[in-house]
């Protein structure tokens, strides 16, 4: 991201204002005008209809119907069938590079933006066919129960591998889910710097994988590895952050460990050939609103992509997002190019170091 980031550890503790008008919402909506969303459902579809989809329609009219699985491979077979089922999606960035090189997205309307957030948005965010969603971070979490305060917990990857200094089973991502960071994990575990994991050296990853193996509970579905944790299948998981500090708030006794942790952003994209793509971009221009979102940073703790919307989220939530100080230095950003161009290498290496 090319904005300060640091401009997180001086936020002001302002109230959220609650804007019914705005931009967005100066068309009005044709007589049964939708919108179809494919999200990843659990608590980040929760709370993207809790702070975006019922109050986009309440302002506009435009009603949204709901699906699960955004997969790249789903996107291109929908594309591809010449009518798309659903009309957008936010998902990791190498997914939509993948689709961009593929020409299977439509290009965003701008003109539905309010100028401000335009001129706001960092360029890197700001897409011809996509627009920045919200900043979030993958890193390693541990039941507080396994290893309560005042005795040894884990604060590395390489803690993570250590099965006997932390006993009890592991969660990481299967080899084919999304592009989660299992080999930067492999990797750090073994000794590698943060600064030095890419490229990604995919024999040495699959390797080190193999170790921990016997020892971990394969998850598909970022729900899983939260419960997991809470039902005690496991004491250490990798996970997205924001779904464990979901369930910290509901004082589930679990910790996110922030070192070596990965940040990166998801973002908003039309499929080609979509139906309402007109409505999708008035979607985008409301959920770029400032207001919205710091109202989504304050349910989901992840950071918005819009720099407008700092100065109006609390510093109690400010301290759960990856961008906060503390917890960006310690963290490393995703290469989302190398992912792109090695996905599928590294799912082979992967399988195949798990075959018996």
């Amino acid at each position: 991201m090319n904005y300060k980031l640091q401009r997180y550890a001086c936020l002001a503790a302002l109230s959220i204002p609650v804007l019914l008008g705005g931009w967005a919402a100066v068309a009005q909506p044709k007589p049964n005008e939708e919108l179809v969303i494919v999200t990843w459902g659990g608590s980040l579809g929760d709370q993207l209809r809790e702070v975006l989809f019922r109050p986009f329609t309440a302002q506009t009219g435009i009603r949204i119907r709901e699906d699960t699985g955004p997969q790249i491979e789903r996107s291109r077979a929908e594309v591809q069938s010449g009518k798309p089922s659903y009309d957008t999606t936010a998902t990791n960035l190498a997914f939509f590079l993948i689709g961009e090189a593929q020409n299977l997205w439509e290009p965003i309307d701008y003109t539905k933006f309010d100028p401000r957030d335009l001129e706001a948005l960092p360029a890197d965010v700001r897409l011809p066919n996509g627009i920045g969603a919200y900043v979030y971070a993958h890193g390693m979490s541990f039941s507080a129960k396994a290893f309560p305060e005042g005795k040894p917990q884990p604060n590395s990857w390489a803690d993570f591998w250590d099965v006997a200094k932390f006993p009890g089973k592991r969660t990481l991502a299967d080899c084919g889910s999304a592009t989660r960071p299992v080999p930067e994990a492999a990797l750090l575990a073994d000794g590698v710097p943060m600064d030095k994991l890419y490229p990604i050296d995919i024999p040495r990853a699959a390797k080190k994988l193999k170790e921990l193996a016997p020892h971990v509970v394969w998850w598909k579905n970022p729900n899983q590895p939260g419960q997991f944790l809470a039902t005690g299948e496991v004491t250490m998981a990798m996970a997205p952050t924001n779904r464990i500090q979901a369930l910290i708030d509901q004082n589930v006794p679990l910790k996110i460990v922030w070192n070596q942790s990965q940040w990166t952003f998801d973002i908003w994209y039309i499929l080609r050939g979509a139906r309402n793509s007109a409505a999708a971009s008035r979607f985008f221009a409301f959920a770029s609103q400032p207001e919205q979102q710091a109202k989504f940073a304050a349910v989901s703790a992840m950071a918005p992509t819009n720099p407008r919307a700092i100065d109006l989220i609390k510093p109690e939530v400010a301290r759960t997002l990856p961008t906060s100080p503390e917890n960006f230095k310690v963290m490393y950003k995703k290469n989302e190019a190398w992912w792109e161009a090695n996905r599928e290498k590294w799912t082979e290496a992967c399988l195949a170091a798990l075959t018996p």
